[in-house]
């Protein structure tokens, strides 16, 4: 017990493939910028006896029995397989809480691994920062993700396009358990394949343990396919891109994973991408359900040993899971989408309700509208403020609209608590953060502090134009690029 952290060494009961050993490079003179207070407490930890332990959170000095870790595994890279590993990250342990509760706490940027290839193992301070900010944003919006206990000026600097400050991140997760590594694994051999099931199975999903292994390891698969399509749904809702979906990237237990260059819609363009380094826009706000099934079926080939003697029938099998993708992705985002409209019982399956949903869509991409801001003005029946407001197609369809949510058996204050909790008034914005990130790394953390107000009240509409309007045409630039970091 390390300051209320009690720590566990449970990925090295996995075979000697899995991981390699590493010890945290040692930092030149470690600062906190950024500690969790809140989550510290969720976890049970003690937040005053952590929030100054740099040598802690920097990786310089670490408890005795923490047994650091670099996790091997692969991944599809803009649909490229490739050997990886954690070049960056180390894997402290799992910390144990709440009888029953158990999470990974990982340091990245700590120093070169294994598996770092030619890199320096080191993270750019903005980039740890991105981190922190967007992943407590869409844990406040109730979004599946891992999150950042802590961030360290680590006093050093790197070269990535420019000379950086570096920085460390904590990050707090139920798992570092990737397609990709289920992708490694299939390399290595069946025995090797079956160790990493009964381990991701045992520590995620313990109920399904009963089962015979044919049906475990099948439900397995079906809970991941669910999982994901649901968490793609909730990051359509919100106007998130992930920039970088590669199937390393993917956590099975469910949680949004990497927040390199991640990014938010502001104006509603379906094609919008941001990230440097997805040169063909693979990864753009419209491809996101589609590569998530995509990944997906990266993992159930990797599963085909596990599911059934025959291969033929084990193809088969893992096809009909697959194919439940589109059913799980379009029953929950048309569940959000309607709440976010007010229509509480509306049908995923029903041609009027989807046409609905559709027509309000492309009457905000007709007129360019600004996608949070139409969606909160609209829950606030500000509907004077929205750009197609005298449109006659949509004085139409707003009829339409009107007599479909009248029709439902809801109480007009149980649609207005639903709206009201679907549709945030406040996103990091892109043009924010980046302002707020320019000056952390010239040491003024003042901007930093003030979103991450906004982020722990992202339906608060009283924070200011700043916060909650859209941004105005000299905020955005049209030439605007996210970077990985690495």
């Amino acid at each position: 017990m390390y300051k209320g952290i009690n720590f566990t060494n449970d990925y090295r009961t996995l075979p000697r493939s899995f991981w390699s050993p590493y010890e945290p490079e040692e930092c030149v003179d470690p600062k906190m910028v950024l500690f969790n207070n809140h989550l510290a407490r969720l976890l049970e930890i003690d937040d005053k006896a952590l929030e100054n332990d740099t040598d802690f959170f920097s990786g310089n000095h670490l408890p005795e029995g923490v047994e650091p870790l670099a996790q091997a595994y692969m991944g599809h890279q803009f649909g490229v397989p490739n050997m990886l590993g954690d070049g960056r990250n180390v894997l402290l342990g799992e910390h144990n809480f709440d009888d029953h509760e158990k999470v990974d706490f990982v340091l990245k940027g700590s120093g070169p691994t294994k598996y770092s290839r030619q890199g320096d193992g080191r993270a750019p301070l903005d980039s740890m920062l991105r981190e922190y900010i967007i992943s407590e944003y869409m844990a406040n919006v109730g979004i599946k993700t891992t999150r950042a206990l802590a961030v360290i000026d680590t006093g050093e600097t790197l070269i990535r396009q420019t000379k950086v400050a570096s920085g460390v991140l904590t990050r707090v997760a139920e798992s570092h358990i990737r397609v990709g590594t289920f992708e490694y694994a299939a390399r290595l051999s069946k025995e090797e394949l079956k160790a990493l099931a009964d381990f991701a199975i045992k520590r995620h999903y313990p109920y399904l343990s009963a089962l015979k292994d044919e049906d475990k390891y099948l439900m397995f698969y079906e809970q991941i396919v669910q999982k994901q399509a649901e968490l793609i749904a909730d990051w359509q809702a919100v106007g998130f891109i992930h920039g970088v979906m590669n199937t390393d990237n993917m956590s099975i237990s469910g949680e949004t994973l990497d927040y390199g260059p991640c990014a938010f819609l502001d104006k509603y363009e379906p094609d919008t991408y941001f990230s440097s380094i997805d040169t063909n826009g693979r990864y753009r706000y419209k491809n996101q359900p589609s590569i998530g099934q995509w990944n997906l079926s990266k993992l159930g080939e990797t599963l085909i040993p596990l599911l059934a003697e025959d291969s033929d029938e084990a193809v088969k099998k893992a096809q009909e899971i697959l194919d439940k993708y589109p059913f799980y992705y379009q029953r929950h985002y048309t569940t959000i989408m309607g709440n976010k409209l007010g229509i509480l019982d509306l049908d995923h399956e029903d041609e009027y309700d989807t046409e609905l949903l559709s027509d309000f869509l492309g009457f905000m991409y007709k007129y360019q509208a600004d996608y949070t801001r139409t969606f909160r003005d609209f829950c606030l029946t500000n509907y004077h403020k929205l750009p197609m407001f005298e449109d006659s197609e949509f004085i139409n369809w707003f009829e339409k609209y009107q007599a479909r949510k009248k029709a439902q058996n809801a109480k007009k204050d149980d649609i207005n608590i639903v709206m009201n909790g679907a549709n945030p008034s406040f996103i990091p914005r892109n043009h924010l953060v980046q302002n707020a990130l320019d000056q952390a790394v010239e040491g003024h953390y003042g901007e930093v502090k003030q979103l991450l107000k906004a982020v722990s009240k992202p339906y608060n509409d009283k924070l200011g134009d700043k916060y909650i309007g859209a941004p105005g045409e000299d905020d955005i630039n049209p030439n605007f690029k996210t970077y990985c970091g690495t």
